[in-house]
């Protein structure tokens, strides 16, 4: 059957999820390190452990790996909408645990000073919420899918709150018939039932859709799990110490490997 549809992860596919964090958390600590002498990268990276720390021993983590939603996130939501049990319990842990993550960074840096740790973990949310980032060419590749009749879905994982906040801010919401978030669901990516869901919401059937992302794991084998028709988009340099090492995993039969957006085009 021909396609249809296409359904689009939102992180490090069609926005920077990593690059964003990193600059939002040098320009946080711009100020802060020319003042004690601090190297930013290397205090940013101790903000990042910690957190990593903090978010496994909080309050529901199993619901954050299965939702997808990540410490370093977590830095920086507030959790607003929800009301199940763990959307309000992160909403009542976030603002101690921002403002612990960078204490303890702060503290393995010399710098026992709570005031500044809470300024800190602040600005960091503001900054982080300016920078919403489309890759070069998304833009101009989801104008084309549209002009070829495509119906276009996103289907991203994390809080629902902080994923409609990003794709309002990357400006390409327009451009989406519907945005599915796993935290609005209860259940993420690479369950069938998400992408089922999002193909309910288009009436299109399985065979006659396709499922674009950077992750192996959730969105190709996912999708291939779901029915769908999957793209890998491999780009180079979107891993860091954010997510650990890149996968090296082999690409499942039957999904296609792309460099960038660009490469979806050819593919269809």
């Amino acid at each position: 059957m021909a396609i249809q549809a296409v359904l689009l992860d939102l992180d490090e596919t069609l926005i920077h999820e990593r690059q964003s964090t990193e600059a939002a958390l040098a320009a946080t600590l711009a100020d802060a390190s020319a003042q004690a002498g601090w190297d930013p990268r290397v205090v940013g990276r101790a903000v990042l452990e910690e957190a990593a720390r903090l978010w496994a021993e909080g309050p529901c983590p199993g619901f954050c790996r299965r939702i997808g939603i990540s410490s370093w996130e977590g830095l920086w939501a507030n959790f607003a909408e929800g009301d199940d049990p763990d959307t309000r319990a992160l909403r009542g842990f976030a603002p101690w645990y921002r403002r612990e993550a960078w204490r303890r960074a702060l503290a393995r840096h010399g710098a026992e000073d709570p005031d500044l740790a809470a300024d800190l973990s602040e600005r960091f949310v503001w900054e982080r919420a300016l920078r919403q980032v489309p890759y070069p060419e998304v833009l101009e590749v989801l104008v084309a899918l549209r002009s070829r009749g495509l119906r276009l879905a996103m289907v991203t994982n994390g809080d629902r709150d902080l994923q409609r906040r990003k794709a309002r801010g990357s400006g390409l919401l327009p451009l989406f018939e519907h945005v599915v978030v796993s935290g609005q669901l209860g259940l993420g990516k690479p369950e069938p039932g998400i992408f089922h869901h999002a193909l309910g919401l288009l009436g299109v059937e399985p065979d006659a859709a396709v499922m674009v992302g950077d992750s192996l794991a959730r969105d190709v084998r996912g999708a291939l799990g779901a029915g769908i028709r999957a793209v890998w988009v491999e780009r180079s340099g979107a891993w860091s110490a954010l997510e650990g090492p890149a996968p090296r995993d082999p690409l499942p039969a039957g999904a296609h490997r792309i460099a960038d957006l660009r490469g979806l085009l050819e593919v269809l």
